[in-house]
């Protein structure tokens, strides 16, 4: 699993969902796996279709994650 970025600047950074996230809201589960990067920044990149979700872009900010899905900002 790779690092989020420590600094809040987002760069290509891809992790995968653990299984105690499973079922979380996708905006959720972002702000969790990227506690640098203010909800705000993550609510307008999804919006902005710059989340994909194991490749995909990101549908709704509503939309459960599963484990071992992998997100990518």
């Amino acid at each position: 699993m790779s690092e989020p970025p420590a600094s809040g600047a987002i760069g290509p950074s891809s992790l995968s969902v653990p299984a105690e996230l499973a079922g979380m809201r996708l905006d959720r589960a972002l702000c969790t796996l990227w506690p640098s990067v203010s909800r705000t920044r993550l609510r307008a990149l999804l919006e902005a279709g710059g989340v994909r979700v194991d490749g995909v872009p990101a549908g709704r900010a509503s939309a459960p994650v599963e484990a071992g899905a992998r997100l990518e900002l």
